[in-house]
């Protein structure tokens, strides 16, 4: 068996193929509506709360970090939903974490404050309503996710 030398250890993960990886967090309030947000940098519809994973940062610690500088709220924990792999579509591939944080009680839903410098609304909606808001890569994710959370079983979906 060859052994690589360290330059070329290097060189072979260098040329390894990149993909972005983001994190995104569901929340219900007490009556089963979902929670979304519309960004002030882009003007395709509205998203859910979540963004990209940082270097050296796991997906995780990404979701709660952008639930707190997106909402301005600490979660205690939030539960693995799902995965989902994206292909290039110009921007390159990207692979996304989907978390639920939970169901929000009407006081912590009152808390949420959004970020002024990244979203210029958020609010509650239903599923049919959040169908068609959401940008059209999202609503078959959320559909999937909203059956996730009622099956309790995480999902992997591919677009």
């Amino acid at each position: 068996m060859r052994i690589f030398s360290p330059e070329e250890r290097k060189q072979f993960y260098e040329n390894l193929p990149r993909k972005r990886v983001g994190a995104a967090v569901l929340f219900l309030n007490e009556r089963g509506a979902l929670l979304i947000v519309r960004p002030g940098y882009r003007d395709d519809g509205w998203i859910v709360p979540g963004g990209v994973v940082d270097k050296d940062e796991s997906p995780k610690a990404a979701a709660l970090r952008e639930v707190r500088e997106e909402l301005g709220i600490d979660i205690p924990d939030m539960k693995f939903l799902g995965v989902g792999y994206m292909p290039d579509d110009g921007t390159g591939e990207r692979i996304q974490f989907i978390f639920f944080g939970g169901i929000l009680s009407d006081e912590q839903s009152a808390q949420v404050r959004i970020q002024d410098s990244e979203l210029e609304e958020m609010k509650f909606v239903s599923l049919d309503e959040a169908l068609r808001l959401l940008r059209p890569n999202l609503r078959t994710r959320m559909r999937n996710c909203f059956n996730a959370i009622q099956r309790n079983a995480p999902i992997y979906l591919e677009e």
